[in-house]
């Protein structure tokens, strides 16, 4: 499913059951003028399960910029979410507009594994790669596991701030790394990150890296980080570190 347009005839709404995506499938809305794109409202009364992507791309729920128009918000409701194998939900920008917040209401969410293919991990996310800011990421539930080298993130790699990050978890959070993590680890983590030339090339990244990394909060009766896993802000550049 994509939307792209002028306010009010971009927004994509999706009501059902259960909600299944891979083979990189994709729920997008894309903004490339100077107004504000629409939302993606998923509302799945039983689960979510986005996984497998292709070898050229994950499957994802994702709004973005590309203009200088700000990006639509993503909100998902569920009693289940699972993020597998670089399964992605997530908004960003590209351009000089700001990207949407993102905000997830689930009993139960797990966000677990890479997309071996393109070096993707599973995250929900909201980036920037230009000027514009990234959103704000907001979850709430009962209980969160992220494993194998999964995230929930807001990043800089340009001259935009990250967003702020929080996490509201009823019973526990869990968030553990196996013994082959790779270089992305399992994180909750706002950072402002030198991208790498691929990430250059790949996103025609031109600004320097000068933004502000987010603040992280995370309130949870339990908390649960082991094997190298960690909750962290960072900045790489120029710009303030979050707290």
């Amino acid at each position: 499913l994509e939307g792209i347009g002028t306010p009010g005839q971009a927004s994509i709404s999706v009501g059902t059951k259960r909600l299944q995506m891979s083979a990189g499938g994709t729920i997008d809305t894309r903004n490339t003028s100077t107004n504000v794109s629409g939302s993606i409202r998923v509302n799945a009364s039983e689960s979510i399960t986005i996984s497998d992507g292709t070898r050229t791309r994950s499957s994802v729920v994702t709004a973005v910029t590309l203009g200088a128009g700000r990006a639509g918000d993503v909100e998902i409701s569920t009693s289940q979410l699972r993020l597998l194998n670089g399964g992605n939900i997530s908004s960003g920008t590209f351009g000089q507009g700001n990207a949407g917040n993102v905000t997830v209401n689930a009993d139960a969410i797990e966000i677990a594994g890479v997309l071996p293919f393109i070096a993707s991990s599973s995250v929900l996310g909201a980036s920037t790669f230009s000027s514009g800011n990234a959103g704000n990421i907001t979850v709430n539930t009962r209980t969160l596991s992220i494993r194998q080298n999964g995230g929930v993130v807001t990043s800089s790699f340009g001259s935009g701030s990250s967003g702020q990050l929080t996490v509201n978890a009823s019973e526990s959070i869990s968030i553990s790394d196996p013994e082959t993590a790779s270089n992305f680890g399992s994180r909750i983590d706002s950072a402002a990150l030198v991208p790498t030339p691929f990430l250059r090339q790949l996103f025609r990244i031109r600004e320097p890296l000068t933004g502000n990394a987010g603040s992280v909060t995370v309130n949870t009766p339990t908390l649960n980080v082991t094997n190298g896993a960690r909750i962290s802000v960072t900045n790489q550049g120029t710009g303030n570190a979050g707290t």
